[in-house]
């Protein structure tokens, strides 16, 4: 163990070194059997630091973290996962590499096997960064590397066009091979190609919402098709690169001089088919510390959740009149709405959701999705039953009421349910091991808790 672990660390560190060889290294390492004795912390570390910076973040803040969770073994994983040529090297990005860390984070923390909603990440694949280099190079596309000087109204006007030129680009064949050989594998199953740049996630700038996510509703039997229009996702969250949005913050943050790599993150959408629509019960944003503090009982450290039904599009970007719950996590119960029609008229009305039928993102009414029954997951968490200008919570497991009585309040989720305690201490666990402020993205599917 100790000569494989010094001979992976040598090659990890060698600049020129291919993803193939040190693929293969990483896999002879995790054939040796576990035994009864572990190499001391010392002997491995710098071995787990050769390998974040090579396949997943080149951030020292991030390594300097990751160096203390994320273990050899760990990387097979990943390597198996990796989308790219077999002669390049690449990473897998700050979301990617984010979400892995947090997994592994609070994963070592949780002992009880029969915990409410245990820890998950979605099924994913990595595009590494060097992927996009290619894709630049094979469609000669280097002459939009400029973008981010150009004042930003000129950017602005050129985007739209940008975005359909990167869309109509080609791909290297290994990559289009590999991702054929995923959608035969995942099937029908809905996907979210989403941006795992270098940038992104870093401590300290965390480019939320900047770059693009496409969701991909991955329908119907013609895998060619269904290939087309992933490839097409890809490139769309390519282009974003050039969008006036990160390069503003990019501006904003002293970053536009480097060198952007956007490496992909290709996950299974987290959730279940309801009628001709495919959702989770319920997604949102958790913060470890609230900015939004509506009562003086509500302290800042605390942390915030945003909760919304359906897909967390509606938690991330809030649109119209509709809002997410708001929860402050010390007063889980405490409302910014003082009354029973405030309660109801800022409630969730509208639901994203993939529409299987019509093969993409579609936003619904609530009424339209229950009108396909009322045998939803934690249904009665989610909802209330809105009569007589009063509101109240479900009183079995069952709900059986006319969807035009509904009201998305989570009361039941809140109150009756250890959901709120166990956020509140992955969000406080991950700000000590982060040594800052965190934001995290979830989703459940009534079964697991996804990161």
């Amino acid at each position: 163990k100790r000569e494989e672990v010094f001979n992976l660390e040598t090659s990890a560190n060698r600049g020129n070194v291919t993803f193939r060889d040190l693929s293969e290294m990483i896999h002879r390492f995790c054939k040796l059997p576990l035994g009864e004795t572990r190499l001391a912390p010392a002997e491995v570390m710098g071995t787990r630091v050769a390998l974040t910076r090579h396949l997943v973040s080149d951030q020292l803040e991030f390594i300097g973290i990751a160096k203390n969770h994320l273990q050899i073994r760990d990387f097979e994983d990943i390597t198996k996962r990796m989308v790219g040529s077999d002669t390049g090297i690449g990473r897998i990005g700050g979301k990617a590499g984010g979400m892995m860390l947090a997994h592994r984070i609070l994963s070592s923390a949780e002992k009880d096997p029969n915990v409410f909603l245990p820890l998950a990440i979605p099924e994913s694949w990595y595009l590494r960064s060097d992927v996009v280099e290619d894709f630049i190079r094979l469609n000669r596309l280097d002459e939009y590397q400029s973008q981010k000087y150009k004042p930003i109204d000129e950017v602005t006007r050129e985007y739209p066009l940008i975005k359909g030129v990167f869309r109509n680009g080609e791909f290297a064949l290994k990559v289009v091979h590999e991702l054929r050989r995923i959608l035969g594998q995942i099937g029908n199953h809905p996907l979210i190609v989403r941006s795992s740049s270098l940038l992104e996630d870093r401590l300290g700038t965390a480019f939320c919402g900047k770059y693009a996510s496409v969701f991909v509703a991955n329908q119907g039997p013609d895998l060619e098709q269904r290939l087309r229009i992933l490839l097409g996702a890809i490139a769309e969250v390519y282009a974003s690169i050039m969008a006036p949005d990160p390069i503003l913050y990019r501006r904003e943050h002293n970053l536009i001089d480097y060198v952007e790599e956007m490496a992909v993150l290709i996950q299974k959408v987290v959730g279940f088919k309801f009628g001709d629509y495919f959702l989770p019960a319920f997604a949102g944003v958790g913060f470890s510390r609230n900015e939004y503090r509506w009562s003086p009982r509500i302290k800042r450290e605390d942390g915030l959740l945003r909760l919304v039904t359906g897909l967390g599009t509606r938690a991330v970007d809030r649109s119209g009149a509709d809002y997410p719950r708001m929860v402050a996590l010390g007063h889980p119960t405490l409302r910014p709405e003082s009354s029973v029609t405030d309660i109801v008229r800022c409630a969730q009305h509208n639901i994203d959701v993939i529409d299987l039928k019509k093969n993409r993102l579609q936003t619904i009414r609530l009424q339209e999705l229950f009108a396909h029954g009322m045998e939803f997951p934690m249904l009665d968490k989610i909802v209330s039953l809105h009569r007589d200008g009063d509101i109240y919570a479900p009183t079995g497991l069952h709900v059986d009421a006319d969807p035009s009585q509904l009201c998305i309040t989570f009361d039941k989720l809140l109150r009756e349910t250890p959901f709120v305690p166990r956020v509140r201490g992955m969000l406080q666990r991950l700000e000590q091991e982060y040594g800052m402020p965190v934001d995290v993205e979830f989703a459940c599917d009534g079964e697991k808790f996804y990161l």
